[in-house]
């Protein structure tokens, strides 16, 4: 999988954590990438502690959805653009609600797991 950024893990920003961890749910979300692949390049961009579940749960909070927002609108990298990433924002809120549920449990690995291969598959790419 190709790398998203050059930038050293231990000193990303917030907008560059929010870039790699976007990156990263729409590779799983077209079925460019799976689970593993995608849990490397989070390793090796931002760190040990990062994995898809992480992607889903930061994406949805408040400091990812700003920084993402706060991108210039002619943003561009590996044939996305801002609202590619944004979309991936998006995505990653309605999954972590939906499998919270009302009652706004813990979060399952194994259901956004499968809630990822349902979306892949709404997509076209299953």
């Amino acid at each position: 999988m190709v790398r998203t950024t050059h930038w050293p893990s231990a000193k990303l920003s917030p907008q560059q954590k929010a870039i790699v961890a976007a990156h990263a749910v729409l590779n799983m979300a077209e079925g460019k990438a799976d689970e593993r692949a995608v849990r490397s390049l989070l390793v090796n961009e931002i760190g040990l502690a990062w994995s898809p579940l992480n992607c889903l749960q930061y994406l949805s909070g408040k400091e990812a959805t700003a920084a993402l927002t706060a991108l210039p609108d002619n943003w561009k990298q590996l044939d996305r653009n801002k609202s590619d990433l944004l979309r991936a924002s998006v995505v990653s809120l309605a999954m972590v609600k939906e499998v919270r549920g009302a009652g706004g449990g813990k979060l399952s690995g194994a259901k956004l797991a499968e809630r990822l291969e349902e979306l892949r598959t709404a997509m076209g790419q299953g």
